[in-house]
């Protein structure tokens, strides 16, 4: 298992990107709010563990919601 995060600037896309990932059945797929110390980074959190196999996929939906991985 590997282990993403990634930033979005606004509530709704992280949100969608949210259902898709928990869709995929991973074990844990949580968004936050966060306090934005800078503005190249977003506002909303989504963190996720996700197996090897999957990585690029989940690296797509992240980026075709607009997030920023890290």
């Amino acid at each position: 298992m590997s282990y993403v995060e990634a930033h979005f600037n606004h509530a709704d896309e992280a949100r969608m990107c949210e259902i898709k990932l928990q869709s995929l059945r991973l074990p844990s797929v949580r968004m936050t709010e966060e306090v934005q110390t800078s503005p190249e980074v977003g506002a909303y959190l989504l963190q996720a563990e996700v197996p090897q196999q999957m990585w690029e996929r989940v690296q797509v939906i992240i980026q075709d919601h607009s997030g920023l991985p890290s």
